[in-house]
């Protein structure tokens, strides 16, 4: 699992805690092995955007090196280590200490593990350190310069997550942890008798800070998601805006140009007449008659040339009889048209031709009949319109079991592809990653699904999966 640690900022020593096999060596490891990887000039495994410092030194004092030989207890190994990284140590140093402080009485080795890091920060060292100690917890969080952080641990299941939670202190969870393995509960209850009150109150507040903390980066993994959800259904709004207007406009275009041609066909068709009947001496009495049919057809000419398009006649109709439900022809469009609202005061109504709704007057309708007709195309593509509105772009199923959470990915997938929607968001959290992966597992055999892969960052990042929907 990857892990995210910061240093050399606002702070310049890193207390780790947490419980055992909670991920706090790991994390010392990877820290150390990375930054000599990148001053060998080797590729790292970290993700864009990481900075590492060069230094001069990286020292370490990691692991137990008891000797019998040597007569080095596990104090003693750790003690040699840290003389030779004290006297060491500079500006341009990075220490790494494992378990500082152990390996004697509590108290003296907790007095000795702030000294230590005072003396190191005294040089300007950088420091991260792992521990148990309450003390060194109580010194991070009352020094500046040193902060604390904490590795997250599943007491439900006894494993770590070995993700490094910044700016809280851990709890080493001996006793939830003991109680889990099914040491007797009243062993449990008389060791917290046993332990300082003081000390069991300060445990209490590392807990309710890591809950809180941990509740605080859900709200804002969720602010984050609604946010993403709000600006891709904006984008989806503007897009289908726009494709609304050049469609009204071609649809305009479109009936002023055949009505243009219509009269350009008939006046082409009377012009042949005449010429027949001025060669047959027939069907017309007079020149003055050609001469008032040529006025007329320029002046419809003229008309059209002004964008006045009239596609048929505009007779008058019975105000009584235009109300909602009813499908009518307006001059300018060579399709029906549903009417939406009652006539107001001026006269004019909403209809919805296709897929547009526009506002026209009551004196443009110049025919209709009842709708309940309605041509097998059109209700098609209401179906498919109303199916666009209500399928939603994203899917939150955190929480769920893989088994529900892929039927419902499954059929919203579906839903998607019916409705025409390109690309979705499946929303399943971070976790221990199972979920992800059931679910990218069955996205990858999808017939619907073209491909996928993590969010970004201003995504939601690994917590969620984004779809393209062939």
């Amino acid at each position: 699992m990857p892990v995210t640690v910061s240093l050399g900022e606002e702070y310049h020593s890193l207390i780790i805690t947490g419980p055992n096999t909670g991920g706090k060596t790991v994390t010392l490891k990877t820290a150390g092995l990375l930054l000599l990887m990148a001053q060998s000039g080797l590729h790292i495994p970290a993700k864009e955007g990481t900075r590492l410092r060069v230094f001069n030194n990286i020292f370490a004092d990691i692991g137990d090196e008891q000797s019998i030989e040597q007569s080095l207890s596990t104090f003693s190994s750790h003690m040699t280590n840290i003389v030779n990284i004290v006297n060491s140590a500079d500006g341009e140093s990075l220490v790494l200490l494992d378990e500082l402080g152990a390996g004697t009485d509590p108290t003296e080795g907790a007095a000795l593990g702030v000294a230590i890091l005072k003396d190191l920060a005294d040089k300007g060292a950088y420091v991260i350190a792992t521990t148990h100690y309450t003390e060194l917890k109580k010194y991070a969080l009352s020094t500046e310069g040193v902060e604390n952080a904490s590795m997250e641990f599943d007491i439900k299941t006894l494993s770590p997550t070995f993700r490094v939670i910044m700016g809280v202190p851990g709890r080493s969870n001996a006793f939830e942890i003991a109680s889990k393995l099914g040491l007797n509960q009243d062993i449990i209850e008389r060791s917290k008798l046993l332990l300082d009150e003081n000390a069991l109150a300060f445990e209490d507040v590392v807990t309710k800070l890591n809950h809180e903390k941990k509740e605080i980066e859900n709200l804002k993994d969720e602010a984050l998601l609604l946010t993403l959800s709000i600006k891709k259904q904006k984008k989806d709004l503007e897009s289908r805006e726009k494709a609304f207007e050049l469609k009204k406009e071609k649809i305009l275009s479109d009936a002023k140009t055949e009505a243009k041609t219509m009269v350009k066909e008939t006046k082409e068709e009377l012009t042949r007449l005449i010429q027949e009947a001025k060669e047959e001496k027939e069907g017309l009495r007079s020149m003055s008659f050609q001469g008032d049919l040529k006025k007329k057809l320029r002046e419809k000419e003229k008309e059209f040339n002004e964008g006045k398009v009239i596609t048929e006649e505009t007779a008058e109709l019975p105000l009584n009889l235009i109300k909602p439900g009813v499908l009518v022809k307006v001059a300018g469009f060579d399709q029906e048209g549903e009417v939406l609202t009652d006539i107001d005061d001026k006269g004019d109504l909403s209809l919805r031709i296709g897929i547009m709704k526009v506002t026209v007057n009551s004196k443009d309708i110049t025919s209709l009949r009842k709708g309940e007709r309605e041509e097998a195309g059109e209700a098609k593509r209401r179906k498919k319109e109303i199916s666009l509105r209500s399928c939603p772009v994203s899917i939150d199923v955190r929480g769920e079991n893989l088994e529900d959470a892929l039927m419902k990915t499954e059929k919203y997938i579906d839903d998607a592809f019916l409705s025409g929607l390109k690309k979705v968001t499946v929303i399943h959290g971070r976790g221990e990653g199972i979920l992800r992966k059931g679910l990218q597992d069955a996205f990858g055999k999808n017939r619907h699904v073209k491909g996928f892969k993590n969010g970004d960052y201003d995504e939601g990042g690994d917590g969620v999966t984004v779809l393209e929907i062939k």
